[in-house]
């Protein structure tokens, strides 16, 4: 079993990818996990109802020993993403409102207003550090605003996201105590913020999902602040990794950068492109409800069960040459978003940030490119971005 976590896969998993893709594409695990590499095959995992997210009694939700619950395992579950109907529905049904084509395209000026607002600060240095100038900032400021959180107030989760996504990486339990005093911190500030909307409702996804809850048909009062939470975790991580890697992508293939430069109308198969080259999300867990076939491999109920997205976004039976950049590929399915009934409720505000963001930065820095050091990836393998870009810019244009 490859050891994803390891410095070596960590800058480069692709090629640990191909070789378990090849050789062992249902891969069992030492410890009894099941791995799954190809397109299809974690397709399936992810849209069959014989798969769910409900563990057996004696295993944590992530797949580890069952132990004394923390803070933080309580906290995420009451997270959608780790919910199964009906409470995953009812969960989703709220938040999927305020994530609807027709508001988010609405929110575009504003969108464009913050991307031009960080470049211009920008203007007349000769570097910038890509994630905290530019790729962290922008949708941590979206998700905030379109939840209600006071513009002062942006800057208070980095840390905490940057701890949860480790501790959701590697599931110990010393992981997850040192998630304790961040998830306590998070939950009360928007226990504050949610009394707060109660006695002041403004238009705000949080007003929505308190009137939600008084109405006794959405989101129950206990689930607020963890889906608050997770809303500004998974709202702003995901896209952060998205744009960072896609602009070190694109740096490191002029010609794809320099053709989506000349043709802007590249823009949206671009980011579709980019989502499939590193995905933002590199492996989604399931658990089996009954015995289930996986490309000829019978695999028990109640065995964890790993769709690779990283892996099955380079399958060669589903895309030509996949190890190739191509913003204009046709037909580009991918599952950077993952498929089925969890299909990312936030993948269409991701698109548009994603969008802006590399838009507006190439063209105001046409001539950007890695800037000495290293680019270093954040230590995690189960979500893929860099943790840091240093980046020489030109003088931006008007």
């Amino acid at each position: 079993m490859f050891d994803f976590d390891t410095p070596a896969l960590i800058e480069n998993p692709y090629p640990a990818y191909r070789e378990m893709r090849e050789t062992d594409p249902v891969h069992r695990s030492g410890v009894g996990d099941w791995y799954v590499t190809r397109h299809d095959d974690a397709a399936l995992v992810l849209s069959d109802r014989r798969f769910g997210l409900t563990p057996p009694e004696d295993s944590h939700m992530l797949g580890y020993p069952s132990r004394a619950e923390t803070v933080f395992d309580a906290m995420i579950a009451k997270w959608m993403v780790f919910r199964d109907p009906p409470g995953h529905t009812r969960l989703r049904r709220v938040v999927a409102g305020w994530m609807t084509r027709r508001r988010v395209e609405a929110m575009t000026p504003a969108i464009q207003a913050i991307a031009d607002d960080l470049l211009e600060q920008m203007r007349g240095a000769d570097s910038m550090e890509l994630v905290s100038d530019f790729a962290y900032p922008l949708p941590v400021m979206v998700i905030a605003r379109m939840l209600g959180v006071p513009e002062q107030d942006h800057g208070l989760f980095r840390d905490a996201s940057r701890r949860f996504s480790e501790a959701l990486n590697i599931c110990s339990e010393e992981n997850s105590l040192a998630c304790e005093t961040p998830a306590l911190e998070m939950m009360d500030y928007f226990r504050n913020l949610i009394s707060a909307r109660r006695n002041d409702p403004r238009d705000d996804l949080i007003s929505a999902m308190i009137a939600e809850s008084d109405s006794g048909g959405g989101i129950e009062k206990d689930e607020l602040p963890a889906t608050c939470v997770f809303l500004i975790w998974a709202g702003h991580e995901t896209t952060k990794n998205l744009i960072a890697g896609s602009l070190v992508t694109l740096m490191r293939n002029p010609g794809q950068r320099d053709a989506l430069l000349q043709n802007p109308d590249l823009m949206r198969s671009a980011i579709e492109e980019l989502l499939r080259f590193e995905s933002p999300v590199q492996r989604v867990c399931r658990w089996t409800r009954a015995p289930v076939d996986i490309g000829g491999t019978e695999i028990a109920a109640g065995q964890l069960v790993v769709a690779m997205i990283g892996a099955a976004n380079r399958d060669p039976l589903r895309f030509s040459d996949p190890d190739r950049l191509d913003i204009m590929r046709n037909d580009n399915r991918h599952l950077a978003f993952g498929h089925g009934a969890h299909h990312c409720v936030g993948n269409f505000l991701a698109r548009i940030e994603a969008q802006i963001a590399i838009g507006s930065l190439l063209r105001r820095i046409p001539g950007l490119t890695e800037g000495p050091g290293k680019v270093k990836w954040q230590a995690t393998s189960f979500m893929r971005g860099p943790r840091t870009v240093p980046a020489n810019i030109s003088t931006p244009s008007p």
